[in-house]
């Protein structure tokens, strides 16, 4: 659908799974304080460590660590 200015408009919402990943690359890749990310998408810094720990238990964020021995 284009808007009045001929551009065109989005008219899929973002799903629950696409906020968490933005919130994840966010703090993780990007590096934004959880208080910097609830500001930038006008959620609680709460609300922000919650989807983070959802975003770990959804295995949407891995961990790997390795020891250098």
């Amino acid at each position: 659908m284009k808007n009045r200015r001929g551009r065109e408009e989005s008219t899929r919402k973002e799903s629950e799974e696409d906020v968490i990943t933005r919130i994840a690359w966010l703090y993780y890749k990007e590096k934004m304080t959880q208080q910097e990310i609830a500001e930038r998408i006008s959620l609680s810094r709460q609300k922000v460590q919650r989807l983070l720990e959802k975003a770990r238990d959804l295995e949407i964020i891995q961990f790997t660590l390795k020891h250098p021995y």
